[in-house]
């Protein structure tokens, strides 16, 4: 699919799960949940980014939302732009990215 590949391809040449390339903080979490998506789809476990490094893309995901996960379990962005305030939102987006990122 054309939209995968042109995902996949932004992903290796902008890749981080440390902000939203371009935006920083803002629309993080719906960004993680978009970046599992497509990189699942693209039916690969490692990524090499345009710096030549490789990423195993599932496990350093999952290490970003865990690090950013709140006691209760349920996520939250400081950077309230996209709704992205709302912790219900963004728990979904946190799941749903997990969810992509799972083996099939």
């Amino acid at each position: 699919d054309p939209r995968v590949k042109a995902a996949f391809d932004y992903i290796s040449n902008h890749y981080s799960l440390d902000e939203n390339p371009g935006l920083g903080q803002r629309g993080l979490y719906y960004y993680y949940q978009t970046f599992s998506k497509a990189m699942a789809l693209s039916g690969k476990s490692t990524l090499v980014d345009s710096k030549g490094t490789s990423h195993d893309w599932r496990a350093e995901l999952v290490d970003a939302l865990a690090k950013r996960q709140n006691p209760n379990g349920s996520w939250v962005n400081s950077s309230d732009r996209f709704m992205e305030g709302d912790p219900n939102l963004v728990t979904a987006y946190g799941l749903l990215a997990l969810a992509y990122a799972r083996k099939s």
